[in-house]
Order: structure tokens, then C-alpha cells, then sequence
């Protein structure tokens, strides 16, 4: 997966193209126009900082493959998650997700859960609190990542966090009568 913020799309185009990512994820002010371009190429996940009801309104109608919403740019917090309800399509949920409070999160139903510095300590992954965020996201066992899926960064550790955390909080919905393709 490639994460772009405002890319330009011939670039982010090239990557598809020549196998190095197989999912789009964009965290910037793209138009809806460039996110149906991209959808030719591989699936886009969209980002959307919710502040109001207007906000999800906005993911709503995003023409998107799946919605990631999110508190902000990476700062570790929540936003009011009450303004889900009734939210009517998947969404992964990000921001501010830790092992205190990934139970009240997937109590929202999301599709996926998008942990990240939740889940260090001092800037880096924690196994301790990977642990601790998918039993309290309601896993029992974890199966151990693949070897190529760790890695120094921690990307390949949350990917399969949020991965592992959609499927074991049984929230894969389908998009029958998706009228966004």
C-alpha cells in the first residue's frame, strides 16, 4: 500500500504500474475525480479528519473503495466517535486507538481498526502493547506475522494489526448495492 498526501497521480500511477504498491491510501485534498482515475488502478482507501457531521457526510459520498476516518495528521487522539452512529458505509477507524479503548472502538462496528502510536513506546512498536490491543480488541491468540511483515518501522506490524483486528472483530460488511463504482 502506498500512502500519499496531494501526490501527483502520474506518480502514484507509475508505482501501481510497476507492481511496487497494490492499494492506494490518500490523506490529502484529492478530488473526487482523481480518487475515480486511481480506483482504474487498485483499490483507494480515502482519509477523512472528522470534526461534524459534515465531515462524514463528505466520506459518505466519497467515490472511495473504503473510508479511513480519522482526529487529524497523526497526533494520537480521538474524535467524538458518537458522531458515527449511523454512518452507512465500512470505515476503518484511526486516531488515538490503544489498548484502553480499542473495546469501546470496535463496539462502533468499524471495518478495521488503524492503530499506530498507540501501540509504541518511545517512538517505536511495542509488542507488549500489540498484545495487550488485539486481546482487548477481543483476539485470543494472535498468529505470529510473517518474517517480511516485521520491520524496523513498524508498518508491516500495524498493517497486520489492522488486518488481524477486522477480522477477529468478525466486521468485514459487504458493499452489496455499492453505488460508488
Amino acid at each position: 500500500m502506498g500512502v500519499f498526501c496531494d501526490q501527483d497521480p502520474a506518480a502514484i500511477e507509475e508505482l501501481v504500474k510497476n507492481g511496487i504498491i497494490d492499494m492506494i491510501q490518500l490523506h490529502g485534498q484529492e478530488s473526487e475525480e482523481m480518487v475515480r482515475q486511481l480506483r482504474r488502478l487498485a483499490p483507494v482507501i480515502r482519509a477523512f479528519r472528522i470534526r461534524s457531521v459534515l465531515d462524514l457526510e463528505a466520506a459518505r459520498k466519497t467515490r472511495a473503495d473504503m473510508v479511513l476516518l480519522d482526529a487529524g495528521a497523526g497526533e494520537g487522539k480521538t474524535f467524538d466517535w458518537s458522531l458515527t452512529a449511523g454512518f452507512d458505509r465500512p470505515y476503518i477507524l484511526a486516531g488515538g486507538l490503544t489498548p484502553e479503548n480499542v473495546r469501546i472502538a470496535a463496539a462502533l462496528q468499524p471495518w478495521g481498526l488503524d492503530v499506530s502510536s498507540g501501540i509504541e513506546t518511545r517512538g517505536r512498536k511495542d509488542p507488549g502493547k500489540m498484545q495487550a490491543f488485539m486481546e482487548a480488541a477481543g483476539c485470543r491468540r494472535i498468529p505470529a506475522p510473517k518474517r517480511e511483515m516485521v520491520r524496523q518501522d513498524g508498518i508491516g506490524w500495524a498493517r497486520f494489526l489492522l488486518l488481524a483486528a477486522s477480522t477477529a472483530t468478525g466486521n468485514r460488511r459487504d458493499r452489496k448495492g455499492d453505488s460508488r463504482k
